[in-house]
């Protein structure tokens, strides 16, 4: 995961450590991931994040905040 938060601070420019709250649609869930999309395009890139730090009851479709990588449901 952090490979990933590393590419995409890359590939946007900000800093680490100024991550901005963002919320992001749960596509589908394989195994102990879940795997997220930016709500606000739908057909953006995916990532994966470890069911661990989903909250509870979490599920294909739901919608979650993320903010200091802490995630909530919608």
């Amino acid at each position: 995961m952090l490979y990933v938060m590393r590419q995409k601070v890359q590939q946007t420019g900000e800093e680490e450590g100024q991550m901005e709250p963002k919320d992001y649609l749960v596509i589908r869930i394989e195994g102990d991931y879940g795997i997220l999309c930016e709500c606000t395009d739908g057909d953006g890139e995916t990532f994966p994040v470890a069911m661990a730090l989903l909250p509870d009851g979490v599920e294909e479709g739901s919608r979650v905040h993320c903010e200091c990588l802490e995630y909530s449901l919608l």
